[in-house]
């Protein structure tokens, strides 16, 4: 059986971050993120950072859930920029 190229929704080269966007900010689409993003490093070599774009701030339970994987969590600023919380 051969298993489709994966993609992941953004690679911040600059940093090295690799970015899954989420729609929603509930746990299944964060949890769903969280997953992806694991699966996704696997293929990445060396040392790179995860991060998860939802459109709204999430949960301060959520995101400390994120920061254990450790991850990023970013959301818009309402000014053109994004917040990034790091854990």
């Amino acid at each position: 059986v051969t298993t489709p190229p994966l993609r992941n929704d953004l690679f911040d080269e600059t940093d090295e971050v690799l970015w899954e966007a989420k729609g929603e900010v509930g746990r299944f689409a964060i949890r769903l993120a969280v997953g992806q993003l694991l699966d996704y490093k696997r293929f990445e070599p060396g040392p790179i950072s995860l991060g998860i774009l939802v459109p709204r701030r999430p949960s301060d339970d959520l995101l400390a859930f994120i920061a254990t994987v450790p991850a990023k969590a970013a959301w818009p600023d309402g000014s053109g920029g994004f917040v990034v919380h790091e854990g």
